[in-house]
């Protein structure tokens, strides 16, 4: 005789499983949640002792190169072009630096590295007087020497000369090697070799997988921007060599992640047709200078000319306001590149 109760009884048991099953899960949920949160909290716990550090040397010991740490403090992005009119440099490795008396007598802030001349620089700035050099290792012995230097330029920076925090067409002429005393040896940093561009910046042409891109070097993008632009330093990345005809796709992250999280997108796309583009920024900085560097980048066309071929952006979170106040920095101006496509996620 069938039992009356035992259909009940499964119904029940199955019921229970159920029950039991989503509170596991939930639990799980819970335990990631805390456990992210915790995560969180220790780099933002880590980040503002370093930050309290910052502080407490620049009372003790101020120097130009500890203040562009500050985040309370502004820093500037000055870039230009180092011009080789006599094509003297083609293939030589250079480096271009800011030099400061502000605090500490010529005071070297900033350095960007490259593999040739007529090529961009950029360097991150506190407010200040600075002499720019620009050396090329002549002898090649991976020493940037006082005897090596072939381009000079003074510029001020500050909130009256460049209101955005941002400075373009600071460009160096480049001439014959001259001596200047008072320049320390730069050594030539351990760098990976990258794909060597025509177009672009030296160190632009890179792959998703590039250290660059880690999760580490996007969270010190939120906060310690001048750190992160030191492994960074010109925010303009892409896959490949340049090819006019094909249509850019310039992809911008959300805060605290990096270019890296379009990936999937990236495989998908028709790369016979269009090109993808990087602004690869530190999240923890200005949004202000941020999108006033993304217009002048890549929508002013003085830097990137594109003529009517038609740009794409596609932005994540944060990125979204950096490319919407970009485009709001349009004047109307014939010359400047046109944006076909704004996607925002």
């Amino acid at each position: 005789m069938d039992n009356p109760s035992y259909g009940a009884n499964q119904v029940m048991l199955t019921k229970n499983n159920r029950e039991n099953s989503l509170i596991k899960k939930f639990g799980r949920i819970t335990i990631s949640l805390i456990l992210a949160q915790a995560l969180s909290s220790c780099t933002y716990m880590k980040y503002s002792s370093i930050q309290a550090k910052y502080a407490r040397i620049q009372n003790a010991d101020p120097s130009q190169v500890n203040l562009k740490h500050i985040l309370s403090k502004d820093t500037y992005f000055i870039f230009g072009k180092t011009t080789d009119k006599e094509n003297k440099y083609p293939n030589t490795l250079m480096a271009a630096s800011a030099y400061s008396n502000k605090f500490k007598q010529h005071e070297r802030v900033d350095t960007m590295f490259f593999t040739r001349s007529e090529s961009h620089y950029g360097l991150s700035i506190p407010e200040g007087d600075y002499t720019l050099l620009v050396h090329a290792d002549i002898n090649k012995n991976s020493i940037f020497e006082p005897t090596e230097v072939i381009g000079e330029r003074n510029i001020s920076i500050n909130s009256n000369t460049a209101p955005d925090k941002n400075k373009g067409h600071i460009d160096i002429d480049l001439s014959s090697a001259r001596t200047i005393s008072w320049a320390k040896p730069i050594n030539k940093p351990s760098m990976a070799e990258k794909t060597p561009s025509l177009f672009y910046p030296s160190g632009t042409i890179r792959n998703l997988g590039d250290s660059i891109f880690d999760p580490d070097i996007a969270t010190l993008g939120m906060y310690d921007p001048a750190s992160f632009m030191e492994h960074a330093p010109t925010m303009f990345y892409a896959l490949e060599e340049d090819v006019p005809y094909k249509i850019p796709v310039i992809f911008v992250h959300g805060i605290g992640d990096s270019s890296r999280s379009f990936k999937k997108i990236i495989d998908q796309m028709d790369t016979d047709r269009y090109k993808p583009w990087f602004f690869y920024y530190p999240s923890g900085g200005d949004l202000d200078q941020l999108s006033d560097f993304f217009y002048k980048i890549f929508l002013s066309g003085n830097v990137i000319p594109m003529g009517d071929v038609p740009i794409i952006i596609v932005a994540h979170s944060m990125g979204g306001l950096i490319a919407r106040e970009a485009l709001n920095n349009y004047q109307g101006l014939e010359t400047e590149n046109k944006t076909q496509l704004l996607v925002t996620l």
